[in-house]
């Protein structure tokens, strides 16, 4: 009997499907963990981008000098920021409502509550914190 070299040209046809059907699933099997990566990156940045922003809301509430405190935390004095400073990729915005204490929902003039909705937006998405500020 004599020895087989090689192989037919079944098997090499055989063999590139083979190689077709599964290179697909291989390279997003490589590159989705990649942009997952990314994007749980730029989630966590978007996080820290708006808790900062709160906590300078809340420190200006806690500064008692005149030209600051709670009459100074008004949507003006925080304008939107496109793009965020040394974070290109983020834009940041924030709303500042008057509220009533009891709803947070509904729009109070001198109330002494103050609704703050920091927004900051990516390509990839957006992260929201609202906090309330009070007059005390």
């Amino acid at each position: 009997m004599r020895q087989k070299k090689g192989m037919t040209l079944i098997e090499l046809v055989i063999a590139i499907a083979v190689i077709a059907v599964l290179f697909p699933v291989m390279i997003s099997a490589l590159f989705n963990p990649v942009a997952n990566a990314v994007w749980g990156d730029q989630m966590v940045q978007a996080m820290a981008l708006v808790q900062e922003k709160i906590e300078e809301i809340y420190a200006t509430k806690a500064n008692s000098s005149a030209s600051l405190g709670y009459s100074y935390i008004t949507s003006s004095n925080y304008p939107a920021e496109n793009p965020v400073s040394g974070f290109t990729p983020f834009n940041r915005s924030i709303s500042i409502t008057e509220v009533s204490g009891t709803d947070l929902s509904t729009t109070s003039s001198g109330s002494g509550f103050k609704k703050v909705v920091v927004t900051v937006s990516w390509s990839g998405g957006n992260v929201q914190l609202t906090g309330v500020v009070g007059n005390y």
